[in-house]
């Protein structure tokens, strides 16, 4: 009886084998012209955001496996070649992104916020942190505070909760995602 399940097994195995090799034909037969690693690179260029697997998985047509193994090897040609773009890879996707020793040189090409520079630099102080009280805010600025955190809050880049008699502010999802940065602490 073992015997019989090791051959139903090795056969089944087989066929998977053998219907994925003929995806994988089809696969090239409909994009004949566009290499599947570049496919991956242009996706990640082009969202300008980190893309899940399963996301490039549906877009190339390929197992989320072979997404991760052609991140890869885009990440290693980048580090190769010294590039001042890198592909950052993590558990769930991957980004592709200017390096931080090149951001200062390049980086008033980016998307100009429409935040105060005040607000902006308090953001930025909030976001450095993960989380901060608003009273500890007067320390570090001059005069009224509350009408950039209003400026933040309705902007969608902070939450505010109440904290005693202060108020604790938090970057939000959108900030992280607009920014194209990682939170400092996920578990707070």
């Amino acid at each position: 009886m073992p015997v019989d399940m090791d051959l139903e097994t090795a056969e089944e195995e087989k066929k998977a084998e053998e219907a994925l090799g003929e995806a994988r034909q089809i696969d090239l037969q409909a994009k004949p012209d566009l290499p599947f690693e570049k496919v991956v690179e242009a996706a990640l260029f082009l969202a300008n955001r980190e893309v899940s697997f399963k996301e490039l998985s549906e877009i190339t047509g390929r197992q989320p496996r072979f997404v991760k193994e052609a991140i890869e090897k885009i990440r290693v040609e980048y580090e190769e070649r010294g590039a001042p773009v890198e592909v950052t890879i993590k558990e769930d996707g991957a980004a592709m992104q200017v390096r931080p020793s090149y951001l200062t040189a390049v980086g008033g090409l980016s998307k100009r916020s429409d935040l105060s520079r005040k607000s902006t630099r308090m953001l930025a102080l909030i976001a450095k942190k993960g989380k901060m009280l608003q009273k500890e805010l007067q320390s570090y600025f001059r005069g009224e505070i509350y009408e950039y955190i209003t400026e933040l809050r309705e902007a969608g880049y902070i939450e505010s909760t109440r904290q005693g008699n202060t108020r604790l502010l938090r970057p939000t999802r959108k900030f992280y995602r607009e920014f194209q940065m990682s939170p400092v602490n996920p578990s707070q």
